[in-house]
């Protein structure tokens, strides 16, 4: 049994790691085209841009928390 577990195990985690990189490769490309649809007419040095990309993404995650309802219990 465990022979034959052995191969799907490093199959999936193959697969896992060509789609990982399949993904960072294309943030990276997105990142790029950002970077040069502003990069003429903007002022701000790309590492400016790159760090309020991640501030945005973070803030959203955030807000998604925070939206979740809550609980409420009543205790006599």
């Amino acid at each position: 049994m465990e022979t034959e577990l052995l191969p799907n195990v490093r199959g999936t985690v193959q697969s896992l790691r060509s789609m990982w990189s399949e993904k960072v490769r294309d943030e990276q490309n997105i990142l790029k085209q950002k970077l040069l649809g502003c990069g003429s007419n903007s002022q701000q040095p790309q590492k400016k841009i790159i760090k309020d990309d991640i501030k945005s993404s973070a803030s959203t995650e955030t807000t998604k928390i925070d939206e979740q309802p809550k609980l409420m219990v009543h205790v006599e």
